[in-house]
């Protein structure tokens, strides 16, 4: 029984320090989202620099896993440990819209990449969903292609407008 009761609190301090994180995060930067449903750092690829700024001066300790290029973009992990307890805290997936191959960049490379998905039958993880979506809409379609080919020709930008599901 006393196991049931550390593990009820672990997780009322997890609940806890993935709202300070949210507040903290759009307290400073209203281009990086916090989906704690999905328990994603939604952001674009120039926004990550912003997050390992606001955490580092939230007060969290932050172990921040390179992603499997050996860089920090998508498919990057954040885990907090909280200020007050110390306790190893929530871990998050980092999600760049756009970045397909998690190089830092949002280019055509990324946009072959949809195209592939979307005339495939894989299967993708929430945060890599979230990095096929560059257009915010709830849909991955072809106007996530276009938009990363015409980002990749520097006539256009990713904006995040990610909503939490």
């Amino acid at each position: 029984e006393q196991a049931a009761v550390d593990k009820m609190a672990q997780d009322i301090l997890d609940a806890i320090a993935a709202l300070e994180l949210k507040q903290l995060i759009s307290s400073t930067n209203h281009n990086v989202i916090v989906d704690n449903t999905k328990m994603l750092i939604v952001i674009t690829t120039e926004n990550l620099e912003d997050v390992l700024n606001c955490l580092d001066g939230g007060g969290y300790t932050v172990s921040i896993t390179p992603n499997k290029n050996g860089i920090y973009s998508t498919g990057s992990t954040v885990e907090l440990i909280a200020p007050k307890t110390r306790s190893a805290g929530a871990e998050y997936m980092i999600a760049s819209l756009g970045d397909i191959n998690g190089d830092g960049k949002a280019d055509g490379e990324d946009a072959f990449l949809i195209n592939l998905y979307l005339n495939s039958d894989l299967q993708a993880e929430e945060y890599m969903k979230a990095a096929y979506d560059a257009d915010c809409s709830g849909i991955i379609d072809a106007e996530d292609v276009a938009l990363l080919e015409r980002v990749g020709l520097c006539t256009d930008v990713i904006i995040n407008t990610y909503t939490e599901s």
